[in-house]
């Protein structure tokens, strides 16, 4: 019984790291994508934007320079998306 329950508890472990790997790996292409994305239009504020909500629960600080860039971009294109 004791080694049923480690073999489980293993198993549920390693797809918890594999999970969290996948999640990194997204993370870092979208970040990728919207670094070499050459226009500077809605199509890279709304990957910025998709990639701070990503990096959110995953790392507060890159989440937070990632929609502090997507605001900036926006801000020069003259995008409304909240107003104050």
């Amino acid at each position: 019984m004791k080694i049923g329950k480690c073999i489980g508890g293993l198993i549920i472990l390693t797809l918890l790291c594999i999970t969290a790997f996948g999640q990194q790996s997204n993370l870092d292409s979208l970040i990728n994508a919207a670094n070499i994305y050459q226009y500077n239009d809605t199509t890279k504020v709304n990957l910025l934007n998709y990639a701070a909500m990503k990096a959110l629960s995953q790392d507060i600080d890159k989440s937070f320079l990632l929609s502090s860039e997507a605001k900036t971009s926006a801000e020069q294109l003259q995008i409304v998306y909240f107003s104050e």
